[in-house]
């Protein structure tokens, strides 16, 4: 019994990642002997429980029923070790974290800090990524995302509300000239996140304005954006909390602040699944509380939230 419990474990996270070489990994085992669990559990129970290429598995019919089984045994057993473990007993483990580039400096940082110094016996991987990550096939604990995530096998919780504003160095100002008007941004040099296709442009009492800019540059990361920026190559549209302190610089300056850009989000996300006490509750809880209470210095112009 017990090495069929264990070959059920393994099976389910091979169904979870869809792949023989990542379950591999997680599990810190070689592929052969992943594989070897699942063959010997479909011998043993007489049925095909994955579709199998080159590239990852599917669930057959009967594996999905299965898998289902397989997550409530699971889900069960670990409540139960909870349970012995008590809430008290010192935090440890392993957390894989992925952020937006643009906190990889500032008040973020302290926060990781701060968490690390509660929790000495906690290991944390720290990754800064603006492209779209698949929290499940990599590995990824708590992602950290200015997009909102639909999927319904995740957990999106929003922290708090920000404002994006077109904004420029002085040097390109001095060279291009004072942009007074909408219609002067048809002829400004657009640096531009690659995501941005278009942006709508509000004015206090309900005018607003479609921008359709053709960028001299576009990059996938809003950290080399800000760089970029700041270097005097044009104008571009970045989050309040990135171009505050900035602006209190003077090394960058609003363009245009009496039209506002659509407010945006920053959101926590991670699985469904995640257990109460977990290390990854305890995270989540921990980092919306900072928020919260205002833990960063200036929290309303730093995030410019609403």
């Amino acid at each position: 019994m017990i090495d069929k419990l264990r070959s059920m474990a393994v099976f389910t996270k091979v169904a979870e990642l869809g792949s023989f070489r990542r379950a591999a990994e997680r599990l810190n085992l070689s592929a052969s002997v992943v594989s070897h669990h699942v063959t010997q559990l479909e011998a043993q129970l007489g049925v095909q429980l994955l579709f199998r290429s080159t590239r990852h598995v599917v669930l057959t019919h009967e594996g999905q029923g299965f898998y289902g089984s397989c997550c409530a045994m699971l889900q069960a057993a670990e409540e139960a070790l909870e349970g012995l473990r008590g809430q008290d007993q010192e935090l440890s483990g392993k957390l894989v974290i992925v952020a937006p580039a643009l906190f990889s400096s500032g008040p973020f940082l302290q926060d990781i800090t701060s968490f690390c110094q509660l929790y000495p016996k906690v290991q944390i991987q720290l990754e800064f990524d603006d492209s779209p990550r698949n929290l499940v096939q990599d590995g990824i604990d708590i992602s950290i995302s200015l997009e909102p995530e639909s999927s319904a096998l995740m957990v999106c919780t929003e922290m708090f509300r920000h404002r994006p504003g077109l904004y420029a160095a002085p040097a390109y100002l001095q060279g291009f000239g004072a942009i007074h008007r909408v219609e002067d941004l048809n002829h400004v040099d657009w640096v531009c996140h690659n995501r941005d296709v278009h942006m709508v442009l509000r004015k206090e009492g309900g005018q607003s304005v479609q921008i359709d800019p053709t960028p001299r540059l576009s990059v996938n990361s809003i950290a080399a954006l800000h760089e970029l920026v700041l270097s005097g190559l044009g104008v571009a549209q970045l989050p309040g909390l990135l171009a505050r302190v900035d602006v209190d610089k003077g090394v960058l300056v609003p363009v245009l602040p009496d039209w506002r850009c659509d407010s945006g989000g920053c959101y926590l996300v991670y699985s469904a699944k995640a257990k109460a006490h977990s290390l990854t509750l305890r995270f989540v809880e921990f980092l919306s509380e900072r928020v919260r209470r205002g833990f960063v210095k200036d929290k309303q112009s730093q995030f410019d939230t609403e």
